[in-house]
């Protein structure tokens, strides 16, 4: 199974006071070399906030914004910046180039108080005048604010993890292929209403709870037996193109069991099934959402 299929603990941001954390990968050419790139939006019990990180031999910088709704308007926009190395084939000298991090958080909008803003927000990253990573959908403020000029070179999604704490449904947003589409996405764990009712008329044992995915309001995996079926994986065609989904909810089932607290984790991925190439990384990305919580 990929290596996404990592315990939750493994996840950078978490600790107890976090609820939902969403992370995003990217490839961002930063000083002349392409350099992994993270984004982490994270809400805890004392409200939001932003993380940046780069993590490269030449660089470990991590950057924490947090947006708070009591500040003042002013508070609410900032610049910070940071140095990394460069490439340089004509000297052995190093070389640094800065990089700078604009953000604007005067009106964010946020959906059921998630953790990641679904608008009214900018985040620039510029480095040499160039805007390397623009997220958000105040760009021309952005371009205003910072002066640069357009990306020679577009950053490239990697990868998209989501953390919630939920109980029998979770609820989330996420691109499935190398479109800009996104796609709504249902994880359920129990019985539907048609299934209760048959549960009702049959052997208790055959109408055991089991797991159910939906995209698009049309559910594509069904399971059942969880108990006996806790780690999985499944193709199906969306759109026309085939998406692997792998699930692995054997911490976040039977620790609900063995604890009246439980603290285990469910994961789930989605990824684009078929050979990877060159041409569109997203190709080998994969989104992957870890729910953590009871049963009841």
């Amino acid at each position: 199974m990929p290596e996404a299929f990592s315990p939750i603990g493994q996840l950078p941001l978490l600790k107890r006071t976090t609820q939902n954390v969403v992370i995003y990968s990217y490839e961002t050419k930063l000083g002349g070399l392409w350099r992994h790139l993270t984004i982490a939006w994270v809400k805890t019990l004392n409200g939001h906030s932003l993380h940046v990180g780069v993590d490269d031999p030449s660089c470990h910088y991590t950057c924490k914004v947090k947006i708070n709704s009591w500040k003042s308007f002013w508070n609410k926009q900032g610049m910070r910046s940071f140095e990394v190395g460069t490439s340089s084939t004509t000297t052995t000298t190093r070389t640094t180039t800065r990089v700078d991090i604009y953000w604007d958080f005067s009106h964010p909008k946020y959906v059921f108080n998630g953790p990641e803003p679904q608008g009214g927000y900018f985040v620039g990253i510029v480095c040499n005048d160039e805007m390397v990573l623009l997220l958000g959908d105040k760009s021309k403020e952005a371009y205003k604010r910072t002066r640069a000029r357009p990306p020679v070179n577009d950053a490239t999604l990697l990868s998209r993890k989501e953390h919630i704490f939920g109980k029998k449904s979770f609820c989330t947003k996420g691109r499935l292929d190398d479109t800009d589409k996104t796609y709504d996405i249902v994880i359920e764990y129990g019985l539907s209403e048609e299934e209760e009712e048959e549960h009702c008329d049959n052997v208790p044992d055959e109408g055991a709870p089991g797991l159910s995915i939906k995209i698009e309001k049309q559910r594509v995996i069904h399971v059942k037996n969880l108990e006996w079926k806790f780690r999985g994986n499944q193709t199906v065609v969306l759109d026309g193109v085939s998406i692997e989904v792998f699930w692995d909810v054997h911490n976040w089932l039977f620790s609900h069991h063995a604890s009246p607290s439980p603290t285990g984790s469910a994961i789930f991925i989605f990824q684009k099934a078929g050979p990877c190439s060159d041409k569109n990384k997203f190709d080998r990305a994969a989104s992957a959402a870890n729910l953590c919580g009871g049963l009841n």
